[in-house]
């Protein structure tokens, strides 16, 4: 387990067989309560350190 602070679901809703959102992710994350944020970004969407 590499506990990343921040982390990315890539993927999501980008094609047929990965028509899920990334809450299922989110949330799984948050269950953990490790403290690491999930940035959920919209196609074409940036993020900057």
């Amino acid at each position: 387990l590499i506990l990343p602070k921040i982390v990315f679901p890539m993927h999501y809703l980008t094609f047929p067989m990965l028509a899920q959102s990334a809450d299922d992710f989110v949330n799984a994350i948050k269950e953990k309560g490790l403290g690491t944020q999930v940035v959920v970004l919209k196609p074409g969407e940036s993020y900057n350190f």
